[in-house]
This record gives structure tokens, sequence and C-alpha cells, in this order.
């Protein structure tokens, strides 16, 4: 939005011989520092005991009396509310007080690193406009919803309210607030002045408070008016905090995201172990049961065995299918937890929250136990048969096997402990196995259904 590199440089100004402070500085100064803590006057035997500290050494009565009557006519409030904070810490500190301006530590053109960012130095060598654009930018930066009004002329005005936020009570609604720029030339600080008359543009409107926005720095009269009138104020101290803290957002919101994905991809790394886990499971109980079966039983005969063994069988089937189905959805919603296509880095996108991986992998488990159970009806009965009973079982088992195994190729497919590389992450070969695997299990659904439907009517099956 602001053209750094069209500003003039600004002119180092030439260094001033320090002299001490006054002692009347010295006493404005302590007053500015105590009105700030306490917004009250000191009272008269406390600004006499004063003396002593600024002075440097304990006077006796006879001297403290004839240096107060020497500053009878000195008015220390009005002095103390003239200066700003920082002269006051000067001050205080045995220094002269500096000027704002005197105080900038780069000025425009002095170095690359000074021109890569908005600085206070920019926002003094702006021109009237530009510096309004930058207000109205740093009134969104905080929140605001503004619009500049009309017919402001020299000293602009925006109304606004602030995002996401409403005032409690029934009928709550945003903040509103009128909000008024001041420029001052040559270091000059804002004066209480300057807070009347921004408080003044909200007067009359309830619920309505006045935003200031300055690059001078505020005088300690400024600052106690504005807390006396409510008026929210933003003075160049304010300006440079927040310009700070806009030049590292970036890097902030960079490293939360790393550190975002990192724990994602922990969260995912884990997940994707569990459901692995628990498809073999199923996997090796339905491979181990099958083989056991088949080498210790013989062929059922009989018709009222076989319907026996059918309807178990059939029953088995039907809970396998319900636990299938629902691995099916968990599969769905484990994939839909990565992005499709590469991030904007190369990277596979982590788009689920690390409890969320965690949910589908406690998920998994449980729908492993209800596949395992199955698995085991399954195991209770006879491979094989005469009537057409041993094809209709060897089906089903197939069937079951392979829509496993499909699973876990989908499963296979993503691996999230290579997420920095999209490519890397992904596995093509896994995702052609698993569509292998599903049409064969089809295939063999088919045959089960045929198998079944000569099968029935042989045992009285409906």
């Amino acid at each position: 939005m602001v053209c750094l590199t069209s500003l003039k440089p600004l002119k180092p100004q030439a260094e001033e011989t320090q002299q001490p402070p006054s002692l009347r500085a010295r006493l404005a100064a302590r007053h500015a520092l105590a009105l700030l803590d306490s917004a009250s006057s000191e009272t008269a035997q406390e600004f006499a005991d004063a003396l002593d500290e600024a002075v440097g050494c304990a006077l006796t009565p006879a001297k403290r009396a004839l240096l107060l009557a020497s500053l009878a006519p000195f008015d220390s409030t009005a002095a103390a509310r003239r200066l700003t904070p920082r002269q006051a810490r000067e001050i205080a500190s045995g220094r002269r007080a500096s000027h704002a301006a005197a105080e900038t530590p780069t000025s425009v053109g002095e170095d690359d690193s000074a021109g890569a960012r908005l600085t206070l130095a920019h926002l003094d060598a702006m021109l009237d406009e530009m510096w309004y654009m930058c207000v109205q930018w740093l009134l969104d930066s905080e929140g605001y919803s503004v619009e500049r009004l009309p017919g402001g002329g020299a000293s602009p005005v925006w109304r606004g309210e602030q995002r996401g936020r409403t005032s409690e009570g029934e009928g709550g609604h945003a903040p509103v607030i009128i909000a008024s720029a001041v420029r001052l030339a040559d270091g000059a600080p804002l004066d209480e002045e300057h807070v009347r008359r921004a408080a003044a543009g909200a007067a009359g409107e309830p619920d309505v408070r006045a935003l200031l926005i300055t690059t001078a720095e505020a005088t300690v009269g400024a600052l106690l008016e504005a807390r006396r009138l409510g008026v929210d104020l933003i003075e160049r101290l304010g300006i440079e905090r927040r310009l700070s803290a806009l030049e590292t957002a970036f890097q902030r919101e960079q490293t939360e995201a790393q550190a975002q994905a990192y724990a994602r991809a922990e969260a995912a790394e884990a997940a994707r172990d569990r459901l692995l886990a628990a498809l073999e499971a199923a996997e090796a109980a339905l491979v181990g049961v099958e083989m056991s079966t088949a080498q210790g039983s013989q062929p059922l005969s009989g018709r009222a065995r076989i319907k026996k063994a059918a309807i178990e069988a059939r029953e088995a089937r039907k809970l396998a299918a319900q636990a299938l189905f629902a691995w099916e959805t968990l599969m769905d919603e484990w994939l839909a937890a990565f992005g499709e296509r590469p991030a904007r880095d190369g990277s596979l996108a982590l788009l689920a929250a690390p409890s969320l991986y965690g949910e589908l992998a406690d998920r998994s488990e449980h729908l492993s136990h209800a596949l395992l159970l199955a698995i085991q009806r399954l195991a209770g009965t006879n491979p094989d048969g005469e009537l057409g009973y041993g094809a209709w079982r060897q089906a089903i088992a197939e069937e079951l096997l392979l829509r496993i195994q499909a699973l876990r190729w989908r499963a296979q497919s993503l691996d999230p402990a290579r997420w920095r590389d999209f490519n890397a992450a992904r596995d093509d070969e896994a995702l052609q196995a698993a569509t292998q695997a599903t049409n064969e299990a089809n295939h063999a659904n088919t045959r089960a259904e045929k198998a079944f439907a000569q099968l029935a009517p042989r045992i009285g099956l409906t």
C-alpha cells in the first residue's frame, strides 16, 4: 500500500551539547511521573520534600524555605503536564529532554534494512494523503472496519466498528469509534487541546468512543486528558510498537504454522500406524482361521447340517459387511484429512487437527474389534461342503479378505511421515492395488450371490 522508495530522506539533526537539567525541570519531571502513576497533584509538603531529592542533598529548614520562596511563581503542575513521559524520564535520570524527532533511530534511506519495512521515519516523511492512507491501514490492523467521512478537509475523520466484538448485555453491538489523525511538525508534542478536539468529534453519540492517532509524542497532560475524557490514544510510541509487531507478524505466523504442521504430521503418523495395525490384525486373523479350519475339518454333508452352517455363515457375513461399511467411511474421512493437491511449498497439506487424527485411530481400533468378531464367527463354520455350500463359503471368505486388503492399501497410500514432499508422501501404486483388490472383491461378491442363489433352495433357505 505504501511505496517506501518514494519518500525523501530525513536530514540528520545536529547533536546538542548535553547540559544537566535545571532544578525546575527536575521538579516538573518528578511531578509528571507522579501524575502518570496516580493522576493526582502533589501536596505542598510532598512538593517541599521533593526539593531535597532534586537538589541532591539535605537542605536545612532555612535553605528550604528560601528555595521554596524563589520557586513560588513556578507552577510545577502546568510544567509537568507539558512534558512527555519520555522527557520526564530523561530529566529524572539527569539528562536534558530531547525532541521526538531526534530519537528516530534510522532515517529513510540510511540503510537497506530500514527501506525494507515501514518505520516511524517513513511516516514522518510522508505526504499528508499517504499518511492518511496509513492511518486507515493501521485502523484495519487494529480490527476496525472504517470509512472516511466526507468533509474532513485537512483533518480527516473515520467512523467504523470493531470486527468480531460485541458489547455486553442484550442487543449488544460492535463497538463504534470516531477516529481522527494528527501530524505535528518539528517534533512538537501532542497537547491537551488536540485530545479535547478528538473527544468533541464523538460527543453527543452514546456508546461511541473517540480514537486519536498521531505520530507525535503525547504530553502528560494529553494522556491525563485522554484518560479523563475516555479517548483512546495511539501516539508515537504506540505506533512504533505496532509497526514492530507487524514487521515480525509474518515470521511469527510462519513459525506457528510450521509448529502446527509438525504436530499434525506427528499425530497423523501415529494414527496411520494404528490404522494399519488394526487392518493387518484382521487380515492375519482371517488368513489364519481359514487355513486352520481347512486343514482340520471334513466337508459338510447332509441338508440339515449344511443349512445350520449356512445360517451361521450368512450372519457372520452380515456382521462383516456392517463393519466394513463403517471402515470404508472411516477411510474416506482419513484420506479427506489430507490435501488432494500439493501445497504451495510442495508439501502434503495436513488438513485436520492433531486431535482428529487421534479420534480416527481410536475409531479404527473399535471397528477392528467388530471386524474380528465377524471373522471369529465365520471361522466357526466349516469352509467346505456339499450342495454348493463350499463354493459359496469360499467366495465369502475371499471377498472379506480382499476388502480388508483394499482398506489396507488405501491406508498405505499416504505416508504422513514424508509430508514435506507431496509426491513422496503419496503412493500411487498402493492406490492401484486398492482399486484392483476392490474389483476382485466385487467379483467375489458376485460369485457369492450366485452360489447362494443356487444353495438356498437346496437347503430350504429364503
